[in-house]
């Protein structure tokens, strides 16, 4: 059972990720769980570590760690103190 929002990254250029059936597996698996809190992003040309070329040494695609760090503190948990 998933209850926490879920966030999903997806780079276009990912073979080994299905870009449409993947999240609608998830939002499947989510919804029956009550969940409503899923986000999906899509970043254009992003490998499947969300980089930009073909290896793991190029430069984030841009938008993924302002949406990254935006989803995050966003979040209601978020706004307490770790403990």
């Amino acid at each position: 059972k998933i209850t926490a929002p879920v966030l999903m990254l997806y780079g276009t250029g990912d073979s080994s990720m299905p870009l449409v059936q993947g999240p609608a597996t998830i939002w499947d698996s989510i919804r029956k769980a009550g969940n409503t809190q899923l986000t999906v992003r899509y970043y254009d040309g992003a490998n499947h570590g969300l980089k930009l070329g073909t290896t793991t040494d190029g430069p984030l695609a841009p938008g993924v760690a302002r949406d990254l760090s935006r989803w995050v503190t966003g979040l209601p948990a978020t706004a307490t103190s770790p403990t």
